[in-house]
Order: structure tokens, then C-alpha cells, then sequence
């Protein structure tokens, strides 16, 4: 074999070698193609995902006595470019009488707001609403994260259940106006009431006199729909301390035995 002849199976042997390897390099790259191809069904490339905001009443449940000062928070966590909220907030009035609400931290975490709310503690015939909003002023970054909207502070009236339900809520963002709005889900709460005192210790402060009997005597003869209905004023029937849906000689009766008494 000449030496042209070698040198020619040499260059041959050379492209031959460089070809494998090209192919090589072309199946790992298609291998990864392959495997990013995949992984973006399960792994968005540069996409975060921001989670849905949660607006809230905390605690979420409360058992206080009658004539306690109590508060709750309403929150939201979880939000992203927050500029706006507004919510309404309902309770039964016969349960609970709504005195005050502060604006919490969390908004002015942006800069300055502009806070505004409506109590209205006879808003229909069974429901108090309490109506609060807040927006931050000026052209700002919205807020992100989670922290309180508002305080509110309630009195309890009287025995009983009811539910503290957050309604037509907004939240809105920091874009310029018209602004967007911020998806979101609501959780409510609920209040029990109960008696610290004797049944016929109409008013709860700790004796049995003459606003107690006032109060029963208001009542008298009335029945759930009557205009001077009071449910607290029906306090027993014919089977002792359990009420029978009217205010009658029994209650009064009850009251007067009790006349008196201090607890």
C-alpha cells in the first residue's frame, strides 16, 4: 500500500470518526429537546402563578357573653397588587349592635389611604350592615402579602347565633384607572351569645329589678311578628325555662319571683 493510499484511508477514517460524534452530540441535544419538551406540561418555563387572595372575618368562630365588648378582624391573604377593597358586612341586629371599625395596617403598607365606612345597625328588619372601604392615594405600587383590612368592634346584645357575612366585596389593583380586579374567595364567620347571668335577668347586669320587669312588660302579649316582640322577654312557659313563643303572665311571673336578686 502506497503511502497516498494511507493517507487517504487516514482522512477517510478522520471524517468517519467526526460524523459519529456529531451524531452523538445531535442525539443528546435531542434528548434534552425531548426532555424540556416534556417537563413544559409540568413546568412552565418563567410563569409564576400567583394564588387566589382570601378575604376573611377572624376568628372564624367567637362565643361571647351577653354585654361583652368584642372584636374581629377582617383580613385577606395571599393578594397581589392590592390598591382597592370594599366590603359589606352583615349580622343579625337582634344579636348584635356593630359601635366601630378602625382601618388596619395592612394597606397603608403603600402609603397614605383614604378610609370611609357606614354603620347602620337597623339596616332592614332582622340585619344590621356595617359598609367599608379603603383605597390608597396617588399613583403607587399596590400592596402585596397578607395582613388586616379593618377592626371591627361589636356589643353583644342578647342570647343567640349569628353569622358575620362578608358581602360585595371589592379588591382592585394598582393599574391606572379603569382598575383590574383581584380574583378571590370569601370566608364568613359566626358568633354565639350566651347568658352569663340567670334567664330572668332580662338585661344581663347582674340583678333582677325593675328594668327586667320593664322590659317584659313592653313585651307582653306579643308573639314572633308582633311590632313589640322581644325574644329575650320570653323566658318560660308551661314547662318551666323552656320558651313557648309568646311573652305572658309566666314570664312576668319568673321575673317577680326573682325580684330582687343580685349576682
Amino acid at each position: 500500500m502506497n503511502q497516498k493510499h494511507c493517507t487517504f484511508l487516514s482522512q477517510f477514517d478522520i471524517i468517519i470518526h467526526k460524523r459519529e460524534e456529531e451524531q452523538e452530540r445531535l442525539k443528546e441535544v435531542s434528548l434534552v429537546v425531548i426532555v424540556l419538551f416534556l417537563l413544559s406540561f409540568v413546568m412552565p418555563f418563567g410563569t409564576v402563578q400567583a394564588g387566589t387572595a382570601v378575604i376573611q372575618v377572624d376568628p372564624a368562630a367567637s362565643t361571647v357573653n351577653v354585654g361583652d365588648v368584642f372584636k374581629v378582624n377582617v383580613t385577606i391573604t395571599d393578594v397581589t397588587n392590592l390598591a382597592v377593597w370594599e366590603f359589606q358586612l352583615y349580622y343579625l341586629s337582634s344579636v348584635l349592635n356593630c359601635s366601630q371599625i378602625v382601618e388596619g395596617p395592612f394597606l397603608k403598607n403603600g402609603g397614605n389611604t383614604f378610609f370611609t365606612f357606614n354603620i347602620n345597625n337597623a339596616y332592614n328588619a332582622t340585619h344590621g350592615r356595617l359598609l367599608a372601604g379603603s383605597t390608597l392615594l396617588g399613583a403607587v405600587p399596590g400592596v402585596n402579602g397578607s395582613g388586616t383590612l379593618a377592626t371591627v368592634t361589636f356589643k353583644a346584645k342578647a342570647t343567640g347565633n349569628t353569622p358575620l357575612h362578608l358581602s360585595d366585596i371589592t379588591l382592585l389593583d394598582a393599574t391606572p384607572p379603569p382598575r383590574n380586579p383581584i380574583p378571590h374567595t370569601t370566608n364568613h364567620a359566626t358568633v354565639t351569645v350566651v347568658s352569663s347571668y340567670p334567664i330572668w335577668d332580662l338585661n344581663q347586669d347582674g340583678k333582677c329589678d325593675i328594668k327586667d320587669l320593664a322590659i317584659a312588660a313592653k313585651a307582653y302579649g306579643s308573639y314572633p311578628g308582633s311590632p313589640n316582640w322581644n325574644p329575650i322577654a320570653d323566658i318560660t312557659g308551661p314547662t318551666l325555662l323552656v320558651p313557648d313563643g309568646k311573652v305572658d303572665i309566666r314570664d312576668i311571673a319568673l321575673i317577680a319571683k326573682h325580684y330582687g336578686e343580685t349576682y
